[in-house]
């Protein structure tokens, strides 16, 4: 059985890449496969049945720029309000988990080295970045 913390691993670590995806309405996979966005949707719908998760967003990003985002099910089990693109989730330390997944691939390439001090990697002191 599917856990819910479970089925949120899987939507973040599946490694989605998109080329075109609103002109051609589909997803291809870092395995080069190809899934129209209907298909994933529903995919997706099924596997929030199965593993009792009423509500979820995702989101595809390629290049620094999102390129599919969806919200699925509903915000509120009790009054069966519609989940939507600004509704905020509560992901307690799941994002730190994700952010170290993503490190370790990027290790893993030799594009980092952890035993490098993360200033060194930076064109100019942090302080001097704009917010």
């Amino acid at each position: 059985m599917i856990t819910k913390l479970g089925f949120l691993i899987v939507l973040f670590l599946v490694g989605v890449s998109i080329s075109d995806a609103a002109k051609t309405g589909e997803l291809e996979s870092l395995d080069g496969k190809s899934i129209s966005i209907p298909v994933m949707e529903s995919t997706v719908v099924k596997i929030m049945e199965k593993a009792g998760v009423p509500g979820l967003s995702c989101a595809i990003i390629n290049d620094s720029k999102v390129v599919y985002g969806k919200a699925f099910g509903v915000k509120n089990s009790e009054t069966g309000e519609l989940n939507d693109e600004t509704t905020v989730f509560a992901a307690a330390s799941f994002s730190k988990t994700v952010f170290a997944y993503l490190v370790m691939l990027l290790v893993e390439d030799g594009v980092l080295d952890l035993d490098k001090p993360l200033h060194l990697y930076l064109n100019q002191p942090l302080p001097d970045y704009r917010k």
